[in-house]
């Protein structure tokens, strides 16, 4: 994580998404599609993550 985002881990993903793009989730919506990018910490090359579906309803 960035250092400068630390209090963003303690935060639901669903306010995080509210609070980044300044919309309410839709009632309708279900879930989230998130795109996650990590590196390994041994020797910092990009790790091949899959697509996450975050079911919140």
């Amino acid at each position: 994580y960035i250092p400068a985002h630390k209090k963003r881990l303690q935060e639901k993903i669903t306010t995080l998404w509210e609070t980044i793009t300044k919309q309410k989730l839709s009632q309708k919506k279900t879930y989230l599609t998130l795109e996650v990018s990590a590196s390994d910490l041994d020797d910092g090359v990009d790790v091949v993550i899959p697509t996450v579906k975050f079911q919140f309803r």
